[in-house]
């Protein structure tokens, strides 16, 4: 056989070297017939020699080598992924992560967490304020007006109830209708603008006005609160003002007083001598009174909560005496000082340690208090006071195994959350903490952005 018919008869694998058919090496590659090797691509490979093709590197791996004699052993890292035949790997999308290496494809942000860089090992819960509803998600939205959220990680918001609304977006909590407001429609988004008309009232977060009890009275609208009758005047239930008897009472006049029992009173100016019950924070036990005077206003820190009560009651231990209050910055104090018709619980976050008392205590920030509390309490080692936990049963959140130090009994709360060196937090309101990227040393962390050198970054960096 001629060396050129030879050369055209080489077989895949081989090639014509000038006077024989060579078995081409590992890394390289021939079809039938060919007058020379062909080096692999990137991405592919051959291991033996005599082959009539390259082999592709197994999904999860990639090589940028020409000529690559072994199989391809180089993992994606983690946030990426590479399909067969890769040379080089693929960047996971906003939305999506992956956290093991030689993946083959990236997962998707679960609901209710997002990742809005690509190539990411991980996501995030969506923070207080804002929601994710699908997986996949690059950035969480935030809740509409009238509607709120107060944990991380949540699918959608809530709606503010009756007496409540935000005129913001991404609010982690709705705002309370102010004291003469109501508001009887949920998911408000304005400020609560129906006012309590003449002889009502209502107070912080009310829903509905209330009537004035008899023997009280409001002249003006969106009030807080009503005020009793003076000695001699009288007023029926819802009244904006009080009723004078008069210098001469009827039934005086006509001899006929009544043997009214304790807690009432006859009155003057009623034509039919009826006998008359004490107003709701007043009081008698004067049998046979002819006169509104004997019912005696009851004094700070005690209540009648009704009508026709013949002593006044103290307010419990957790509790003050209120019609309404005010927050005067260290507590909540009552706007009506004598004459209460009601002991209220002190809020979440207050405390009353004395019977009889006008005034519940703000507890400490590093304490906290359930509703009716008589005293504060503060969370255990590992724990800290979260003022983001709706639930009355339980006050303190455990703090993450890392990047934080709540070690010390009863030192943590929310605002000052000891963030370890090489992690942060967006904010002294947030509960995630965050791992700081370890791509140099100017990384400071903290628990928020007024800590250390330059913001997050020690000094002489920027980011």
């Amino acid at each position: 056989m001629d060396s050129a018919h030879a050369k055209c008869n080489c077989d895949a694998g081989t090639s014509w070297s000038g006077s024989a058919c060579e078995i081409c090496a590992a890394g390289t590659f021939s079809v039938a017939k060919s007058s020379w090797c062909t080096t692999c691509p990137v991405g592919k490979y051959t291991s033996t020699a005599g082959a009539a093709t390259c082999r592709k590197c197994e999904a999860g791996t990639f090589s940028n080598d020409e000529g690559r004699q072994t199989a391809c052993t180089d993992l994606c890292p983690q946030g990426t992924y590479s399909e067969a035949g890769a040379s080089s790997c693929t960047n996971c999308t906003a939305g999506f992560y992956q956290n093991s290496t030689g993946a083959v494809r990236c997962e998707s942000c679960a609901a209710a967490k997002y990742q809005s860089s690509p190539g990411q090992a991980s996501c995030s819960f969506c923070a207080i304020g804002a929601f994710a509803a699908s997986p996949g998600t690059a950035a969480c939205t935030k809740c509409s007006t009238g509607y709120y959220q107060d944990e991380v990680g949540s699918t959608s918001c809530k709606s503010c109830g009756v007496g409540e609304y935000t005129e913001v977006e991404g609010k982690s909590l709705c705002s309370l209708c102010g004291s003469g407001r109501y508001s009887n429609v949920v998911a408000l988004s304005i400020e609560c603008y129906l006012k309590c008309s003449a002889g009502k009232y209502s107070s912080l977060g009310d829903s509905e006005c209330t009537e004035c009890s008899s023997g009280r009275y409001q002249s003006k609208s969106g009030q807080s609160t009503c005020f009793l009758c003076d000695d001699g005047d009288i007023s029926m239930k819802g009244a904006s003002f009080c009723t004078s008897c008069g210098e001469t009472p009827t039934c005086a006049a006509a001899g006929a007083w009544l043997n009214c029992s304790d807690a009432e009173y006859t009155a003057e100016c009623y034509s039919n001598c009826s006998c008359v019950l004490c107003p709701a924070g007043r009081a008698s036990s004067t049998a046979i009174a002819t006169s509104s005077s004997a019912c005696s206003i009851c004094g700070a820190g005690q209540i009648a909560a009704s009508e026709g009560r013949s002593s006044c009651t103290s307010c419990a231990l957790g509790q003050y005496a209120t019609d309404s209050a005010s927050d005067t910055g260290g507590g909540l104090v009552s706007q009506v000082l004598t004459g209460a018709v009601s002991c209220n619980d002190c809020p979440v976050g207050y405390y009353a340690d004395t019977l009889s008392t006008i005034v519940c205590k703000q507890c400490a920030s590093i304490e906290y208090s359930y509703l009716g509390a008589s005293e504060c309490s503060l969370c255990a080692a590992g724990y800290f006071v979260d003022p983001h936990i709706d639930d009355d049963s339980e006050h303190c959140s455990k703090c993450e195994d890392a990047g934080t130090d709540c070690d010390k009994d009863g030192t943590a709360f929310l605002g000052n959350l000891p963030v370890a060196k090489r992690y942060w937090r967006i904010s002294n309101e947030s509960t995630e903490i965050l791992k700081c990227v370890p791509i140099s040393q100017g990384c400071a962390g903290g628990s928020n952005f007024t800590e250390g050198g330059n913001g997050y970054c020690n000094t002489g960096y920027e980011g």
